[in-house]
Formats: C-alpha cells, sequence, structure tokens
C-alpha cells in the first residue's frame, strides 16, 4: 500500500507580521448566548487538546501580537520561538 509524504511536525505562524493570532474578539462574543459561549469555548479546547497531543513536534513562529487565546495556542505548541518584536499576553 502506498502511503503519503510523512509529516515530522508542524509550524503554527500569522500571516504578515502584525500577529500570531490576537485571540478572539471580544465584542462580538459579548453577542453570544451562554450556549454559543460554551460551543465557542469547547471548539478552543478541542483545538489546544489537538495541538498538545498531535503526537509530533508544532513550533510556533511568534510574530507580532499572540494575545488570549492566541497566546494558548502558542503555549500548546512543543516550542515556542518568538521575533523580538512579538507582543505576547497584552499590546502594551
Amino acid at each position: 500500500m502506498r502511503r503519503g509524504p510523512v509529516i515530522r511536525g508542524a509550524i503554527l505562524t500569522g500571516a504578515g507580521d502584525k500577529s500570531f493570532a490576537a485571540g478572539a474578539d471580544l465584542s462580538s462574543t459579548a453577542q453570544q448566548t451562554a450556549l454559543e459561549a460554551q460551543d465557542f469555548m469547547r471548539a478552543g479546547k478541542t483545538l489546544l487538546t489537538m495541538i498538545e497531543s498531535l503526537g509530533k513536534p508544532v513550533l510556533a513562529a511568534v510574530n507580532g501580537y499572540a494575545l488570549g487565546g492566541g497566546l494558548e495556542i502558542a503555549m500548546a505548541c512543543t516550542f515556542r520561538v518568538a521575533a523580538e518584536e512579538a507582543r505576547l499576553g497584552n499590546r502594551r
């Protein structure tokens, strides 16, 4: 049986240099019902668990902002490398 290429790891990074992942838009989440918020949080937890349990090394190449859930994504990775201008956690 022929199989596809073997994936040995993954790199997560943002598009451009403005942000790695800026987290959720809190103004839009304020409009959610309790059930929608629960589904949103569950989806985020599923993503983080998938990254953490991938079984392959995952590198977060952080450029720009990594805020809120974006920082959680970086922390779920096996390794993190941040550009000098990266901002982790807040915009200050």
